[in-house]
């Protein structure tokens, strides 16, 4: 093999060992259809995937989804046994889990916050196993979290989308969200 007239040199790289950061956004996409393709969840039918509230055997899912984001890349066995004691005492937060034939592959959390003027809903964190993002999932957290936060009476929906890496901030502004930095979603 040989660089081309735009490349400088020529790699082979195995399938579990592929670039992250590609200059060119067809190249990209290729590879995250080669890795879906290689998917557990290649297939997975929006229909299929359940919305439920997490439960206290969904606790090490959790923890393993929650390093996903960003910003909780490095938690520490403390902090995450902190996360662990919130999940199970924290009566101001609601954690949503998505599931797919039986298997936790994604969750949102929602705080809720009384202001003066109402109630606020926040989505402190949303994850998706990688293996099976762009398949509806986040999509569905994110539409499960809206009609809680209105069932509870909430007035908007915000999230920090600066928690989140470039592919997250282009979720959530899909999803009807700024982009940078605390965005509300106005939902009564």
């Amino acid at each position: 093999m040989q660089a081309g007239d735009d490349a400088q040199d020529v790699r082979i790289f195995p399938l579990d060992d592929l670039p992250e950061n590609l200059a060119f956004r067809t190249h990209r996409e290729v590879l995250e259809r080669l890795i879906r393709s290689r998917s557990p969840c290649l297939q997975v039918d929006e229909s299929s995937v359940t919305i439920r509230d997490a439960r206290l055997e969904d606790e090490a899912r959790l923890l393993a989804l929650l390093p996903l984001i960003p910003v909780n890349a490095e938690m520490t066995p403390d902090d995450l046994q902190s996360v662990a004691q919130r999940f199970h005492e924290s009566l101001a937060m609601d954690v949503l889990m998505a599931e797919v034939d039986g298997q936790v592959l994604g969750f949102v959390a929602l705080s809720f916050i009384p202001v003066l003027s109402g109630l606020r809903a926040l989505i402190d964190d949303l994850a998706v196993d990688p293996a099976c993002r762009r398949q509806g999932i986040g999509q569905a957290l994110v539409e499960a979290a809206i009609q809680r936060a209105d069932r509870r009476g909430a007035t908007h929906l915000f999230v920090d989308t600066s928690r989140g890496d470039a592919t997250a901030r282009e979720f959530y502004r899909a999803s009807g969200f700024e982009a940078h930095g605390i965005s509300p979603l106005h939902i009564r």
